[in-house]
């Protein structure tokens, strides 16, 4: 008679209602992240945290029940993974060919008084003393007693604010 561990039990239940379920996992990731090949990336990925995570599963429903959940859940993650962006500078956003140095002078100056407007004076004073100034987080942190991270989000949502308006994105447009 042949005696099977709890640990190969377990495994072949989590192999088994993975191969039974395959299908309907890989419709639910393409619902959700749109590519077959993401799809397939996304019920591996599962399959894999779960078979490390080594959850105490005794019957296939609940095997497919977690399959299910990590499926969604990392379905998830991709879609925000692909959507964040990297916050960038207003010259990166620009596409200005052969720029004279009056046309540079009049950016600034619209972006400027864009700041003016729209921006606290603190806000400005932390977004020019990093762009303008070129210092570090550390040190505007220090010299506006607060922390980096909350230097990098003021700088961050000045960047985006500027951005919106200078672009016509915003109804608080200045020209």
């Amino acid at each position: 008679m042949v005696r099977h561990t709890y640990r190969e039990m377990k495994n072949e239940l989590f192999t088994s209602a993975y191969q039974r379920i395959r299908a309907r996992l890989i419709a639910r990731a393409r619902a959700i992240v749109v590519s077959d090949d993401e799809a397939k990336d996304v019920i591996q990925d599962a399959f894999c945290n779960l078979w490390s995570r080594n959850p105490k599963v005794e019957q296939e429903t609940q095997a497919e029940a977690l399959f299910t959940t990590a499926v969604k859940n990392l379905s998830i993650d991709v879609v925000r993974r692909r959507n964040t962006r990297k916050t960038t500078t207003l010259e990166d956003n620009l596409e200005m060919p052969d720029t004279t140095d009056e046309e540079w002078q009049e950016t600034y100056d619209r972006v400027e008084r864009i700041a003016a407007l729209h921006l606290s004076e603190r806000d400005r004073m932390i977004l020019f003393r990093r762009d303008r100034d070129e210092w570090s987080f550390e040190d505007i942190a220090e010299s506006y007693g607060t922390t980096p991270a909350n230097a990098r989000v003021i700088v961050a949502r000045a960047r985006k604010t500027i951005r919106n308006i200078y672009l016509g994105n915003d109804k608080k447009r200045t020209t």
